[in-house]
């Protein structure tokens, strides 16, 4: 499956059904609530090298996004395209859901984000940036809590996180000490310009894989470790994930609904990081024949 796919730093006609049942953001598969979906109706998946780009093919038509744009990557980023044939080719008969389509979601909202205008890239840069305010990561349990075992985990586990992503982007960040109470918390207006610069780098395909693990894991720490490659998708679940698996060790656990919302995670966050590995690898083969 391609939940299975982790990558490291260490390497570097409409089709109509789709555009009415299939959207951007799936609820998390533990929901109560039903998910859109709808049945398979094409039998075999390709892709097509046209023009620079590759398109994908369900029984010779194109594949298009909900928004009725069709869904292409440039040459460089093939192996984009053959993960999101494998998406559709593997789809069951009947009953698709959404969660199914992670990869083909993720660039569906890259080429939304490619057209977006200056306003509507600004709007998205604010409503990132407010992640940062309230980083899973900055904010730390009492150290009455559970015999302080749990912020000593966190420390040991998050601080790095915090270093790294200060030293590289130029920020000192503030944290929410948990022995302080519930308070306001807020980054400084200098650290919000310095991020807010640093997203305007960003071209639409890292925007939208840094947007989906940002929605998804509530950080955005985390979230540019995977956009780095600092993070697999697994570690990184396990790190937005920590007070609760502290809590489950020590309490256990609604077996299948945690299980269930942990796969959910690392599923998603596992498309953020194949489609940042494979930007990786563009940018790669771009400066090979540029020298």
């Amino acid at each position: 499956m391609l939940r299975s796919l982790q990558f490291y730093r260490l390497s570097s006609k409409n089709l109509l059904s789709f555009k009415t049942c299939y959207s951007f953001y799936s609820t998390k598969a533990s929901s109560p609530l039903p998910q859109p979906s709808f049945r398979r109706f094409w039998k075999n998946t390709a892709t097509k090298i046209q023009n620079g780009e590759v398109l994908i093919q369900l029984d010779g038509r194109n594949l298009k996004s909900p928004s009725g744009k069709i869904v292409k990557v440039p040459k460089e980023m093939e192996l984009l395209a053959h993960l999101i044939a494998l998406e559709w080719d593997r789809l069951p008969s009947t009953s698709v859901r959404q969660h199914n389509l992670p990869i083909t979601s993720l660039v569906s909202r890259a080429i939304d984000i490619s057209q977006f205008k200056k306003e509507e890239k600004e709007l998205l840069s604010t409503q990132l940036i407010r992640f940062l305010d309230t980083d899973t990561i900055l904010i730390y349990s009492p150290e009455t809590e559970y015999e302080g075992k749990l912020l000593e985990e966190q420390k040991e586990n998050w601080w790095p996180l915090k270093e790294t992503f200060e030293n590289k982007l130029g920020v000192q960040l503030s944290y929410l000490d948990g022995d302080a109470g519930i308070i306001a918390h807020k980054q400084t207006q200098e650290t919000h310009e310095r991020i807010r610069n640093w997203l305007s780098s960003l071209n639409s395909w890292q925007l939208a894989a840094f947007e989906r693990s940002v929605s998804c894991c509530k950080s955005f720490i985390v979230s540019f470790m995977i956009l780095k490659g600092y993070l697999n998708s697994e570690k990184a679940a396990a790190l937005t994930n920590l007070e609760l698996q502290y809590q489950t060790n020590r309490w256990g656990s609604l077996e299948d609904a945690h299980e269930i919302d942990n796969e959910d995670l690392k599923n998603k966050l596992a498309s953020s990081a194949i489609l940042s590995r494979c930007i990786e690898d563009m940018h790669d083969k771009s400066n090979e024949h540029a020298h």
